[in-house]
């Protein structure tokens, strides 16, 4: 959908939907009808761990199709999600079953020093050897004078595996002659470097190695197009084949998540090539240059390295992904990753430039945590650079994926508690992670809570939608008012990373110090990069970056740029904090002062925005108190003000300049100044806010209590025996998680060298398993179930009450599709009675992968 033609229910929060198990068509259209019903208006087809229909199969496409089909009749959208489950590239990992090849490859460097007699014998790993060089140096690690010894790095196999052969080797002996002897062999090769060197020198040796330890093994390699390519054949082709004719429409676009350029140090087989291309020198023998040395040479390196990952990442995957969206009528949305840490995004993560590939610009925020000017300064930097990069770039939704890893009882009044804060940034769009479409067995534990039905909260909703819907339309169908440009020096990072971290981390300490100055007297700002400044249009007394104009440019530190001299050649001012701080504070436009005492307000976070009817103030309270406050305006004429009251959707004449505003502990409001007069609207009436009910900060609860009737007992805690042990009360879990693990689980593991012969030391497994728990009753209902899930008991389970088998469980939609259920009434006394789970051959694996329930009939 164009940008340009938004209307309100394109800012209903769009969740999530998280479909993670065997996919079924009633259900499906169940759950669709319980969004439908509380005012959904789009959502998100997301893979997710415990999906049991195989993903990028037929069956898993026509699916698709079918959800979008039953969407389009409720009047719904269906977008799509790229990944199962994410980070954006493998495929669900088929792109590193197909191609090996693809596995993404990080530079890693060795700094050898030699022994006393000046010898080196190391073991350099089993990577790519790029360079290796004997180097004096100065004390802060900058090369004074090198020499190749590139030609003194071999391959040794250093582990001898011994065995007595009994293999007579040739066929017509096999079974017919015996022939015992010893046999010895070396396995498992890798780079070896043996030298000797003269006193004060070392080794820098720099090698490419593939990546390891994600969900799928490896990390795809997204600065290879083939690679790219093939995860666009593999998922973009194939849901063009199937949903073609709703793209634009049914299914107004995708979402990318994550995606990144593959390792911390990323490396590539066409690296070199490109470097030499774009950077006009080569790299070689000077990767060593990012890991150490502070000189002018090696910051210049690092600049030149980061900027070709960058640029190979744009036009790998960001570029032609994006190329494929428009030319199929799709909208690309979601997000890169680290985007509140300048460190960590010199490693591809631009937001200014990732966001021109972008259809609807977007961060994430996965967190209960929420900056409060003293702690996690950091949070703040993420949303403001999208909505940053949206501002310049004319865009009007900016997304945030929200609400993920948060506890059972994170409510609505805590979602709206961090949806402020994120409008208060700029953000306008949620995205709610999640809506789970099961929470059978561990699924429960994805990354935080549903906010489906399986949440209490569910049935008001379309409160919390409505709500989300309304402010984030008037901030997104409105433009920011400031004129202040701060500079996000993301070459400096480039330069100092990762040889120089220390000073890195003391400028990004720096930059966070500065935005949150800003935060706290709200001074409203736009960040720009130095690449951004470089392209602006430069007239007397302001300056143009994409749509936005500016007069000043703020720089958190002090920062080397050609652009500076030309800003003020032009009589726009460069300002520096912190020793400009009291020309920022000078000549406010607005001023929000304590009503009690007169005090300038604090922790109030802002956004001075103008739209067709004129002006508004969005204001957030970013205190657990509430307060009173009066608002003073110093720069617009006079104007018709109004008050608007987000939760019931209407305007409030404000003919008192001198109106007391009360807020609740991280309340909202929005000033409306408004060069016309409204006719229909009603006289100003004190609101008198709600406290919200913010417990779950202070007592969060990680145990699912399902919101249905008749729950007598929550089974969470279970004795446990094993092979005779007592392990005391613990909680639910896996066997492996109590006694620990053997490590032989592992599906892809090196094949165990043919002549390692050595036994086997025993382990704990199979043996048998005891899980009992007892609860009371003092008369028997009419009818008592235990309540389960599908997936609960992992392994063969024998179940027993008060010593008796008990009746088999059968499948019946409680709280979750994937419940089951035993009727046990027979089977209860009155008093005490004892649940037990025995597993007569446990394995590892095996144990309980969730709570119990007893419940009566009213279930």
């Amino acid at each position: 959908m164009s940008q340009t033609s938004l209307q309100l229910h394109d800012y209903y929060p769009a969740p999530f939907w998280f479909l993670n198990h065997q996919l079924e068509g009633d259900e499906l259209r169940l759950q669709l009808e319980l969004m439908k019903g509380q005012g959904i208006h789009a959502f998100f087809m997301h893979p997710r761990a415990g999906l049991l229909t195989p993903y990028g199969s037929r069956k898993w496409f026509e699916i698709i199709r079918w959800i979008v089909d039953e969407a389009e009749k409720l009047g719904m959208k269906a977008w799509l999600y790229d990944e199962d489950p994410f980070p954006s590239g493998p495929a669900g990992g088929r792109i590193f079953l197909d191609h090996p090849e693809f596995a993404a490859r990080g530079l890693v460097f060795h700094e050898l020093l030699p022994d006393d007699e000046g010898r080196i014998d190391a073991d350099l790993g089993e990577g790519r050897l790029l360079e290796a060089l004997a180097v004096r140096c100065d004390d802060a690690g900058n090369v004074l004078e090198n020499r190749d010894i590139f030609a003194e790095v071999g391959v040794l196999r250093t582990d001898f595996f011994h065995t007595l052969w009994p293999s007579p080797y040739y066929v017509h002996l096999f079974g017919k002659s015996e022939y015992p002897h010893y046999r010895a062999e070396t396995f498992f090769p890798h780079l070896q470097l043996q030298t000797k060197l003269d006193a004060g020198w070392k080794v820098y040796a720099v090698t490419a190695v593939t990546v390891e330890g994600s969900k799928y093994r490896f990390i795809p390699d997204n600065l290879n197009p083939d690679c790219v390519q093939e995860f666009i054949r593999l998922t973009h082709e194939k849901y063009r084949e199937v949903l073609g004719d709703k793209f634009g429409n049914a299914v107004p676009g995708i979402f990318t998540d994550e995606t990144a350029v593959g390792a911390p140090y990323p490396w590539t087989g066409r690296f070199a090539e490109e470097f030499r291309k774009r950077r006009h020198f080569s790299p070689d023998n000077q990767f060593y240059r990012l890991f150490t040395g502070n000189s002018l040479d090696n910051q210049k390196f690092r600049l030149a390295y980061w900027e070709t990952v960058q640029e190979l990442f744009i036009e790998s995957f960001f570029a032609p992904v994006n190329d494929w969206c428009r030319k199929h009528g799709l909208a690309l949305c979601g997000h890169g990753i680290g985007e509140e840490d300048p460190i960590a995004t010199t490693g591809g993560m631009n937001i200014f430039n990732l966001q021109k590939y972008v259809g609807i610009p977007g961060f994430d925020h996965i967190t209960p945590n929420i900056p409060d000017g003293k702690t996690f300064k950091s949070l703040n930097l993420g949303g403001k650079l999208v909505a940053s990069a949206a501002e310049q770039l004319g865009e009007h939704r900016v997304q945030s994926e929200c609400f993920g890893c948060n506890a059972y009882n994170f409510g609505h009044d805590a979602m709206k508690r961090n949806l402020r804060w994120l409008y208060s940034l700029g953000v306008n769009w949620l995205v709610p992670h999640g809506f789970h479409y099961s929470y059978d067995g561990r699924r429960k534990d994805d990354a935080g809570k549903s906010f489906f039905f399986q949440s209490p909260d569910y049935p008001q909703f379309h409160r919390f939608g409505a709500y989300a819907a309304r402010l984030g339309y008037l901030l997104g169908e409105s433009r920011s008012h400031t004129r202040l440009c701060v500079l996000y020096p993301e070459k400096t990072f480039r330069r100092l990373i990762p040889g120089q971290r220390s000073e890195a981390i003391e400028k990004r300490e720096q930059l966070y110090d500065c935005l949150q100055f800003l935060f706290d007297h709200q001074l409203q700002f736009d960040l720009t990069d130095e690449q951004s400044l470089q392209q602006a249009t430069v007239r007397e007394g302001q300056f143009q970056c994409g749509k936005c104009t500016y007069n000043k440019l703020l720089l958190p530190f002090q920062v080397e740029n050609e652009c500076l001299k030309k800003l003020e050649q032009n009589r726009i001012p460069v300002l520096k904090y912190p020793q400009d701080a009291p020309t920022l504070l000078a000549n406010p436009d607005f001023k929000f002062i304590e009503a009690e005492n007169g005090t300038d307000a604090e922790d109030l976070m802002i956004q001075y925005r103008r739209n067709a009817a004129g002006r508004l103030l969005y204001v957030f309270n970013n205190r657990n108190s509430p307060r009173r406050l009066r608002f003073a305006l110093y720069s617009e004429p006079e104007a018709n003000r109004y008050y608007y009251d987000i939760d019931s959707d209407i305007r409030m004449k404000l003919d008192n300049p001198d109106t007391v505003f009360e807020l609740a502990a991280y309340g909202a409001l929005v000033i409306e100044l408004r060069a016309q007069a409204l006719p229909d609207a009603v006289p100003y009436c004190p609101v008198v806010p709600e406290q919200p009910d913010l417990s779950c900060l202070s007592q969060p609860e990680w145990d699912y209590i399902p919101p249905v009737p008749g729950l007598l007992h929550a089974f969470r805690d279970w004795q446990w025996l094993f092979n005779g042990q007592d392990y005391g009360l613990r909680r639910y879990a896996l066997l492996r998680e109590v006694v620990g693990t053997t490590g032989n689980y592992r599906k892809i593991m090196r094949p165990r060298p043919i002549f390692d012969r050595a036994p086997s030391v025993p382990t704990p497994y199979p043996g048998n398993l005891q899980l009992s728990a007892s609860f009371q009753l003092e008369k028997i209902p009419a009818r008592l179930i235990l309540l389960a899930e599908n997936d609960s008991f992992a392994g063969q389970a024998e179940l027993r009450l008060n010593g008796q088998s008990m009746p088999p469980f059968t499948r019946k939609r409680v709280y979750d599709p994937w419940n089951i259920v035993s009727e046990i009434t027979a089977l209860c006394q009155v008093g005490e009675n004892i649940l037990t789970i025995t597993w007569p051959t446990a394995e590892e694996f095996d144990g309980l992968n969730s709570m119990l329930y007893l419940m009566t009939d009213k279930a």
